[in-house]
C-alpha cells in the first residue's frame, strides 16, 4: 500500500515579478531540504517537491510539498515538512542554498528559453501570461534571481507558513 501527501500552504503575497521569482528561489531551496531529509535520510519516498503557483491578480499562492510513502511513514514525514518549514522561517536559507539556487535558476530558465524560443505555443504562453498577470514574459532574469537576500526569503517563508494549511491524504486500501 501506499499514502500520497500533499501539504498545502495558501498565502497572500502580491503577485508581481520579483514576488514570482522569490518563490522560484523558496521553491528550489525546500525541495533541496525536503529531499535531504524526507528522501535521503528518511528514506521516506522516491521523489518528493515543493512549488508553489499564483492564482493571478487575486494575490494568492499556493505551495505545496507533495510525496508518495509508505503507510508507516506517513505521520513522521508529516512532521518532517512542517519542520522543515519551520527551519526555513526561524533561520531562512544558508548563503550556500542561495547561491545554489540562483545559479540553478538561471541554468534552467537560459536551457528553457532555448529549448523553446521557437514554439509558437511557448510564445502564445508567455503573451497569455502577461495579459492575465501583467508580469512581462521578457526581463532580465539574472537580475532580478540575483537581487535577492537570504532574509528577503526567510520574510516570504513566514508569509507562507502563515497562511491557511490544507493536508490531503490518499491511501490505497
Amino acid at each position: 500500500p501506499k499514502v500520497d501527501v500533499d501539504y498545502q500552504f495558501l498565502s497572500s503575497v502580491k503577485d508581481n515579478l520579483k514576488n514570482n521569482v522569490a518563490f522560484d528561489i523558496l521553491d528550489h531551496i525546500m525541495s533541496e531540504r525536503c529531499l535531504a531529509r524526507i528522501r535521503e535520510e528518511r528514506g521516506g519516498t522516491y521523489t518528493v517537491n515543493f512549488s508553489s503557483d499564483s492564482f493571478g491578480h487575486k494575490g494568492r499562492h499556493l505551495s505545496e510539498i507533495t510525496f508518495q510513502t509508505r503507510p508507516e511513514m506517513e505521520e513522521i514525514l508529516l512532521k518532517d515538512a512542517q519542520e522543515l518549514m519551520d527551519e526555513m522561517c526561524k533561520t531562512g536559507p544558508t548563503e550556500e542554498e542561495m547561491d545554489a539556487a540562483v545559479k540553478y535558476l538561471i541554468k534552467s530558465r537560459g536551457e528553457k528559453q532555448q529549448k523553446n524560443a521557437n514554439l509558437i505555443t511557448w510564445k502564445m504562453m508567455e503573451r497569455k501570461n502577461f495579459i492575465s498577470t501583467g508580469i512581462p514574459f521578457e526581463f532580465d532574469f539574472e537580475k532580478v534571481v540575483r537581487s535577492f537576500s537570504a532574509k528577503d526569503i526567510q520574510k516570504l517563508a513566514v508569509k507562507v507558513n502563515n497562511g491557511d494549511r490544507f493536508i490531503s491524504i490518499y491511501r490505497e486500501q
